[in-house]
């Protein structure tokens, strides 16, 4: 075994049913996207599709089909904002032509890497809003997909849940790397030593796209389950599950909001839990505003621990990490800011005060500083349990603090 911190993953991994029912769906209904992306993809590459036409088409087909999660920010969103971004989007053709097209080596692939966050960086230097700038860190995903389209598997895709995964199993931390080039880099280094324990132990022969399966479950366990009983899937429809800790934080969260005078959302999976008496649902049941959305992404941000918003503007996120991973929490932030640019919301963790130095740590890595530099003064903030109950019982007795 080449990594150690995979022996569980793989010895339980073969005998979770659901998830390779679920897999199997999904990569059926791949194999048919396959059959409808590649005859497109083909006629981009060879210049009978224009740039803005392939665009339109792949936000059709990525709004019906998201089965790689093309659809949300480091995709179909890239993707616009680099057309929106060309004075003549048609400009981009040659460019972007040779940057999807499939690279025969891994070499290759990491080169074209390095060769569009170039050309997308000198694309940027036009534009003068610092936030409306595309950003090079989706361009390992953005290609990936494509290669990953046109090779089957032959390349991984930077998926964030797999950076995510290969980051919580103590691996490697891909967002230390200021480089996307290097990120991808080293990111296919650890995505091939993950295959080889995969395939020892399956005894088997997998591409990368299993391996990607793989991670994703790791991902999610890990995410959802790790530190903290598991969210009840029967509070969604109703049932009353009393709650924990995390649960009484996201109560005094969304009692505060309706003090301020906020409309609440609280994550749709909690809705049902209890604390003081009080379903989560009947404080923080008031509905996103999230017009245009794709499905995924939708589920992505109802799934945040509490947000607080008026009409349509998001003004405070709130992740409550007990003890699961803070990196994934300030992911998703990052995620929501990307898909509504123009907010300036407040960014709250809260979690025990003795996780306040790892929050921090996480706080200063390079995808999140650089969110705060070139987002116009956004920053994240840490709240202890500690100092939420505290406001909550001055703002009970009227002496409100910010």
């Amino acid at each position: 075994m080449d990594i150690p911190s995979l022996t569980s993953y793989l010895e339980t991994y073969p005998g979770d049913s659901k998830w390779k029912e679920w897999v199997t769906d999904r990569e059926f209904r791949r194999r048919d996207a396959f059959a409808r992306q590649l005859p497109v993809l083909k006629d981009f590459l060879d210049g009978e599709r224009k740039v803005l036409d392939f665009k339109k088409w792949m936000d059709t087909e990525s709004k019906q089909y998201n089965l790689w999660g093309f659809g949300g920010v480091s995709g179909q969103m890239f993707f616009n904002m680099i057309c929106n971004n060309s004075p003549n989007p048609e400009s981009l053709g040659p460019d972007l032509r040779e940057a999807v097209s499939f690279p025969r080596t891994k070499p290759e692939a990491i080169s074209k890497v390095a060769k569009f966050v170039a050309f997308i960086r000198k694309e940027n230097e036009r534009v003068a809003i610092s936030r409306k700038r595309a950003s090079v860190g989706y361009v390992p995903f953005f290609l990936s997909y494509f290669g990953n389209t046109q090779g089957g598997g032959q390349h991984p895709i930077y998926y964030p849940s797999a950076v995510g995964a290969l980051d919580d199993l103590g691996l490697v931390d891909l967002n230390e790397l200021e480089e996307p080039a290097d990120r991808y880099e080293t990111y296919y280094g650890w995505m091939e030593r993950v295959q080889r324990d995969f395939n020892g132990s399956m005894k088997t022969t997998s591409s990368f796209t299993e391996v990607e399966n793989f991670l994703y479950w790791i991902y999610k366990q890990r995410e959802e389950i790790e530190g903290e009983p598991p969210r009840p899937e029967k509070a969604e429809s109703g049932e009353e599950v009393v709650g924990t800790g995390h649960t009484e934080i996201q109560w005094i969260l969304a009692k505060m909001g309706k003090l301020h005078g906020y409309k609440v959302h609280v994550a749709r999976n909690d809705a049902g839990k209890i604390w003081n008496g009080e379903k989560l649902g009947d404080i923080g049941g008031d509905e996103l505003p999230l017009p245009g959305y794709a499905d995924e992404d939708r589920r992505v941000i109802e799934l945040m621990d509490v947000i607080w918003f008026r009409g349509n503007d998001i003004t405070h996120l709130f992740e409550v990490e007990s003890s699961t991973t803070i990196f994934s929490a300030l992911l998703r932030m990052s995620d929501l800011l990307s898909l509504q640019p123009h907010l300036r919301p407040a960014l709250t963790i809260v979690a025990p005060n003795e996780r306040k130095a790892e929050a921090r740590r996480i706080m200063e890595r390079p995808t999140f500083r650089r969110l705060r530099e070139e987002g116009g003064g956004r920053k994240f903030e840490f709240k202890s349990f500690e100092d939420v109950r505290a406001q909550y019982e001055l703002e009970m007795r009227g002496a409100i603090i910010r």
